[in-house]
């Protein structure tokens, strides 16, 4: 998310092209400031559906503070509920 409008619509319009382009289930687009849905509102929500395979991929502008809170809610995420993701949830770099 970003305090520009126009950051976050750019973002959810790339997650939309992102979606038409990848054989996929589903493309969520979710965020780790600043706009909703969060990421730690996303992952459990994402984590109760039946789905082989999650994979969180972050666009940061820099690496940093946000990049490790991203790394940090997916390994919570693998802690919380490791029935739901033992080997599922990935994180791509």
């Amino acid at each position: 998310g970003s305090r520009d409008r126009r950051a976050t619509e750019e973002m959810l319009r790339f997650a939309d092209l992102r979606r038409q382009a990848t054989e996929v289930g589903a493309v969520e687009t979710c965020f780790t400031a600043m706009e909703r849905p969060l990421l730690s509102e996303m992952l459990p929500q994402v984590g109760r559906r039946t789905v082989r395979r999650i994979v969180v991929q972050p666009h940061l502008l820099f690496s940093g503070y946000l990049c490790r809170q991203v790394c940090s809610a997916v390994e919570q995420a693998r802690a919380s509920w490791p029935a739901i993701w033992p080997n599922s949830l990935s994180l791509a770099r």
